[in-house]
């Protein structure tokens, strides 16, 4: 059982982290096993409390990118809390769209931002490219139509502490690429990030102290984020648009 179970496991891809549901794509051939696969799998793994098996594609039903699913084992609860390049995220799984497998491409695209350029995040989810961005320094406009994204997008801005560089928005993304290269040329954001004094500073004020350090937002993208592959190629002409406008 344990090497047939084993092999079923690499099939049908699992994947579970830290509170992470165990997430199933069951093959039609083990539909009818689904129920036992899903409760070894919850009492030989302590850290699941949850087994789910995926029943859509993924956009099939809306375009929020979420799934329709079924609760094979366990608690029904898929509030989680993932960590990921430095950064904790949490949201209802149900209700956004993740993917932990997209972490090494996330990583790609947040290490070719410099700090102090400014980024358009169009349909940012719940914030793994803008979040790591604001801690990078670079100042973020990050948008999301689906509400609950962008519910949990502002919990990730306010508890990585980010929010002077990550504004999140929640509207449609078209409309977001149309008007915010506008907008950011209007826009005035500097940010303060010299460096807290010492506690022998502050006791001891004939000791040097750290220059003041201000940094400002410039007025034009630097990079626009689509991760959204069914539009992007609709969603770049936009951006030529809304780069070209006259000024």
């Amino acid at each position: 059982m344990s090497v047939r179970l084993s092999s079923i496991q690499h099939i049908i891809g699992t994947r579970h982290a830290k509170r992470f549901p165990a997430h199933l794509n069951l093959r039609e051939e083990y539909l009818p096993y689904k129920a036992l696969i899903a409760q070894v799998l919850l009492d030989k793994n302590p850290t699941i409390r949850t087994v789910i098996n995926k029943t859509d594609e993924v956009g099939d039903q809306n375009a929020y990118r979420t799934f329709s699913y079924e609760l094979l084992a366990g608690q029904h609860d898929l509030n989680v809390e993932v960590h990921e390049q430095n950064c904790a995220f949490r949201f209802d799984y149900s209700k956004v769209y993740w993917n932990s497998r997209l972490e090494t491409e996330h990583r790609r695209i947040v290490e070719k931002f410099e700090s102090g350029e400014a980024v358009c995040d169009a349909m940012a989810g719940v914030g793994p490219f803008a979040v790591p961005a604001g801690r990078k320094g670079c100042f973020v406009w990050a948008n999301d139509l689906n509400p609950n994204s962008f519910g949990s997008l502002g919990d990730a801005v306010e508890r990585n502490k980010v929010s002077r560089f990550v504004k999140p928005f929640n509207e449609d993304g078209r409309i977001f690429i149309r008007d915010s290269a506008m907008k950011l040329l209007e826009t005035d954001t500097q940010v303060d990030i010299t460096p807290k004094e010492s506690r022998a500073q502050r006791q001891n004020r004939s000791l040097r102290r750290v220059p003041r350090t201000i940094v400002t937002s410039p007025k034009t993208f630097n990079h626009f984020v689509l991760n959204l592959p069914c539009i992007r190629n609709h969603l770049s002409s936009r951006i030529h648009w809304s780069l070209c406008r006259p000024l």
